[in-house]
Parts: structure tokens; sequence; C-alpha cells
């Protein structure tokens, strides 16, 4: 989970990038990663039902519900994402990062104690506490801006990040990850692509660097680390996922210093010590559930 959260902190400067020489928005980018994570994923699960044969395990069907599940996890995540670039474009970074991210693990903590009865030890709560208070720390000194419309759309946000995150614990228990985060891809695309072709279709990028980005957004990105959150959620609780993925701005942080020269104010280093220590105090954590092979759902051709 902590390199998937690594990786998904250089989902900003790619975006950035690609928007300045490319001039793809935020959907057309979207739907560029989600188009090809699950082209990529569909050719994986054509190719493992053509060699079944030579693939050990038992051969079914994951049932209808929980395919609907799985679909409905990609459209709740898609529609999180959408909520946040929607906050950025109206108040900026600061603000909606920190509200989205900041109130993301406390939604979360409260799903799990109100929903699985599973409450957050007092060392959790901690780490959940120092977590939030560094991403606030890295916030201070950059250009904020507050309006009405950047925060609904960031609590939205916030509440549909939590959703997800929820919903792929209890799934990602009975299914294969790679075959929930290919639905998951799929339910994505189902919501993007429409969107896309009402705002001028998904654009064309035509620099080798904008094309390079958009090959790493769908494949590193969404393929890779996508992956290895949902094989997170089935062995750690979700508010340690959560937490987790503060790595996220962290990592964007670190990015914007090493390849665009940024300088970080003293608030912000301290913010991002405390980020990692966070991070390091999460290592050794009790899984949330112990999970047999034989809880998840067979799928064709494995």
């Amino acid at each position: 989970m902590t390199v998937a959260g690594v990786l998904w902190g250089t989902i900003g400067p790619a975006v950035a990038y690609i928007d300045e020489h490319a001039g793809l928005s935020a959907v057309q980018i979207s739907v560029w990663r989600i188009a090809i994570a699950a082209a990529v994923l569909s050719g994986f699960w054509v190719l493992r039902g053509r060699h079944r044969a030579q693939i050990t395990g038992a051969v079914g069907r994951p049932s209808r519900p929980l395919v609907l599940r799985c679909l409905a996890i990609g459209v709740v995540t898609t529609g999180y994402q959408l909520a946040y670039f929607a906050a950025v474009a109206s108040a900026g970074v600061p603000v909606p990062t920190f509200i989205a991210l900041g109130l993301g693990p406390v939604l979360v903590a409260f799903g799990e104690t109100v929903l699985f009865r599973r409450r957050p030890d007092a060392r959790t709560l901690v780490v959940l506490v120092a977590a939030v208070g560094g991403l606030a720390l890295l916030m201070v000194g950059k250009p904020a801006e507050v309006t009405a419309g950047g925060v609904a759309f960031a609590l939205a946000s916030a509440v549909g990040a939590a959703i997800a995150v929820l919903a792929a614990g209890s799934v990602s228990r009975r299914v294969d990850a790679t075959l929930l985060n290919t639905l998951a891809a799929v339910g994505g695309l189902a919501v993007l692509a429409p969107l896309a072709a009402v705002t001028g279709g998904p654009g064309t990028a035509h620099d080798a660097w904008s094309v390079l980005l958009l090959v790493h957004l769908g494949l590193v990105v969404s393929v890779v680390a996508y992956g290895l959150y949902f094989a997170a959620t089935r062995v750690l609780a979700a508010t340690h996922v959560v937490i987790l993925t503060l790595l996220e701005p962290l990592t964007a942080a670190a990015l914007a210093v090493l390849l665009l020269g940024q300088s970080l104010t003293p608030a912000a280093v301290a913010g991002g010590a405390l980020l990692l220590g966070a991070v390091v105090a999460l290592r050794g954590v009790t899984p949330a559930e112990p999970v047999s092979e034989g809880a998840l759902v067979p799928v064709e051709g494995r």
C-alpha cells in the first residue's frame, strides 16, 4: 500500500504537464488513463482464459451481485476523483486537498466503527491525528482560496473516497484483486466515456512526453498502483489503508521540489516528517481479518 501511495503522488505532476503541453482537461486525461487500464486488464483476462489449462485453481464465475459491486466501486472511485478535480478548479489545491484527504481517514474510521463494529485502537487514533496534522502543515504557505463550490466538491470527494475504501475492503476479500481492478476500471470508463463525449471528446496528445505520461497514468498508476491498493484492502483495516494514501500529497510535494525547483516552508517540512512518522508507525499492524484463498471467489481461467 505504501508503494501505491507513492505512485499516486505522481498523478499531480503528470496531469499538470499534460494539461500544459497537450491541452487535455482533467476529464480527458482521466478517460485516457482509465481506458488504457481497462484495455490492459481486460486483455490480461482474455489471455488468462486462453491459457487456463496451464493455470492451477478452481474454475467458476463470481456472482452477478458481486460483479455489480465491483463495477460500483469503479463508479464511486471515478466520481470522487472528478469531485476533487472540480474542487481544485474552484478553490486551488490546498483547501480541497486538506478537506478531501484529511477528512477521508476520519470518515473511514467512523464507518469501520459503525458498520463493521471494528473500533480503531489507540495506536491507530494517534497515527490518524499525526497524519492529518502532517497533511495540514504540508499545505501551509500555499496560495489558498475558500469557495462554497470548492468546499462542497471536496466534501463530496471525501465522502466518496470513504465509501469506496470501505466497500473495497469487503469485496476484495471475496474476489481476486486483479479482477476487482478490471471491473472497477470498466465501471469508471462507463462514467467517463459519456462525460468526455459531451465535453469535447477524449482529445489527443501529440508530444512524446505527454503520450508517455498518459501511458504511465494508465499502466503504472491505474493497473499497478490500484492493483496493490485492492490487494492491501484484503489484509489491512480500511483506516490504515486510507492513512497510507496520504503518501500521495507527500510524494507530489517531493517531486515539486526535485523536478520543479520549488521550495518547502519549515512548516511543510515538519508536516512531511510527521506524515512519514505516521506511516512508519503503521508498520507491523495487525491485519484486518485473516483471509484464506478459499474465501476468494474463483474466476474463469484461473
